[in-house]
Parts: C-alpha cells; sequence; structure tokens
C-alpha cells in the first residue's frame, strides 16, 4: 500500500464512488475540483491522503486547516479531519489507521498542537478513533420518544 495526496492522484475515477458510497457524496469532477479551489479551510492543505493497493483507491482521509482563536483572541490553526473511508473488503487491515497516522504526521510537520474530527459514537470507526488519542468534546445525549398514553402515564406518576 502506498499513501499518495490527493492533488498526486492521476484521475478521482476512484476517489469520487468512494466519498459518494461512504457518505452520500455524489459529486462531479468538476463539483470537486470547484470546492477545492473555494474552500479556504483547503487553501494550504493536500486536500487529502489517499491510499492505493495494485493502482486502486482504496482508502481516503480528507484534511483541512482549521482557524481557532484562542483564550487570547489570537487565531491559531489546528489540524482537521473529513471524510475517512475505507473501500469495502478492505476494512480491517490497517489502511484508515495508516491514513489517520499520515495526516497526524502532517499536521505535526505544520507544528499543530491537534486535531478535530467529527464523528459519532454509533460509528464503528469511533473506537478507532479512541484509539488514536481522539476525545469526546462533548456528551452524546440520546432522545427517546414517547407516545402520548406514556406522556400521560409519566405526568401522572410525577404528581
Amino acid at each position: 500500500m502506498r499513501i499518495v495526496t490527493c492533488k498526486e492522484l492521476k484521475s478521482k475515477d476512484g476517489l469520487l464512488p468512494l466519498l459518494d458510497h461512504a457518505f452520500n457524496w455524489p459529486f462531479s469532477q468538476n463539483q470537486f475540483e470547484e470546492i477545492i479551489s473555494i474552500d479556504p479551510r483547503l487553501k494550504n492543505s493536500p486536500v487529502a491522503f489517499c491510499a492505493i493497493e495494485n493502482n486502486r483507491l482504496i482508502g481516503h482521509i480528507g484534511v483541512m486547516d482549521l482557524a481557532t482563536r484562542t483564550l487570547d483572541r489570537s487565531i491559531e490553526y489546528v489540524g482537521g479531519i473529513f471524510g475517512v473511508a475505507t473501500l469495502p473488503g478492505h476494512t480491517q487491515k490497517g489502511v484508515c489507521t495508516t491514513l489517520m497516522n499520515t495526516a497526524h504526521q502532517h499536521f505535526k510537520e505544520k507544528h499543530y498542537r491537534f486535531s478535530f474530527l467529527s464523528t459519532s459514537p454509533a460509528l464503528v470507526a469511533h473506537a478507532l478513533y479512541e484509539k488514536l488519542g481522539y476525545t469526546d468534546l462533548t456528551e452524546s445525549h440520546r432522545i427517546q420518544s414517547f407516545s402520548r398514553e406514556e406522556k400521560q402515564a409519566n405526568s401522572k406518576r410525577e404528581i
């Protein structure tokens, strides 16, 4: 397996179907290039790292530069991770871990103190992200819906 940047890909033919399959992001080549050209978070970024095996794209991790404001009101850039995806049939083989480590090395070279990613604890990858050192910034809240009868029964119990 070799890792290349998104900009180094000769063709995005394997990338766009992977992102569509994983996230329902149906980009055309032109739309993808337009987003890259106008998003300031991608301006000084390789956009993504891609895992290639036997000339086939098998994994993706997007990287971006996020401007954050510190307590002293100065701006500090940190790493942002998005679009982590592995081609079905290549999961549980270290592809994601290799891509995450590549992204982390990229951020270290930029002297970023930390990185963010947004995910759900319900996803299988959440455990991997925790293993790689990520922690939840917010608590997960679950919403329970009750029928009208259950609501009435609960309100009677509270009296």
